[in-house]
């Protein structure tokens, strides 16, 4: 569900982070409503990481984009696609690995997915708390979804 004051998504279901969110009764539900909502030019999607997270339940930030999330918008726009059929290093963005959706214009599927697979790698597993992720769109109009391991919260990553 989408909060009132629109700038969050969760669920009822009591699930307290990104590490349980393969636990949801429908995982991806969150990542699509977001993306239903949010203005793709203006916002991003992120979940913070299980260090980073202000509260003990699943939340997905719908926030404004500043000055760093623009920064990785443009990063993305100049990327080679194809390069980023499945998850891949952004090598100027350190700590982000990032996937982009098919077409411009469209959503991307398969985000919690995605979250579920890189935490189940065993090179992972020392660092798990750290994994954060989001959902942004580059200046060409294409989506990504990306993972964090950098310290901070990943709001800070795609949002502000």
């Amino acid at each position: 569900m989408l909060l009132s004051a629109n700038d969050l998504i969760t669920t009822t279901q009591l699930l307290p982070g990104i590490l349980e969110l393969s636990q949801a009764h429908n995982p991806e539900a969150g990542w699509t409503l977001g993306q239903d909502t949010y203005k793709r030019d203006q916002q991003g999607l992120a979940i913070n990481s299980v260090q980073s997270r202000s509260e003990e339940q699943i939340h997905i930030h719908v926030c404004p984009i500043g000055t760093t999330a623009q920064t990785l918008r443009d990063t993305l726009s100049h990327r080679k696609y194809s390069d980023y059929v499945t998850l891949a290093d952004v090598p100027t963005v350190p700590d982000v690995q990032c996937r982009v959706a098919p077409q411009r214009g469209i959503p991307i599927s398969g985000v919690a997915q995605t979250i579920k697979d890189f935490l189940a790698k065993p090179s992972v597993a020392a660092c798990d708390s750290y994994v954060g992720a989001g959902v942004i769109t580059d200046n060409n109009d294409y989506t990504w979804m990306c993972i964090s391991t950098a310290r901070g919260a990943a709001e800070y990553v795609f949002c502000h």
